[in-house]
């Protein structure tokens, strides 16, 4: 659940902040942590499409 709390932070960052967004976190980002956008659909089917 923290990650997910983290990826919502991270991706309103992007959108209202852009211009502080940090592309070499961005790019370790999109290296290792692509997994974590199946845990957030995980989750959602698992809360909200019951």
């Amino acid at each position: 659940m923290l990650r997910t709390i983290q990826m919502i932070k991270f991706r309103n960052r992007i959108v209202h902040l852009y211009q502080e967004v940090n592309n070499e976190q961005v790019y370790e980002i999109l290296q290792t942590g692509l997994s974590d956008i199946q845990e957030f659909i995980d989750q959602i089917e698992k809360n909200v499409l019951q």
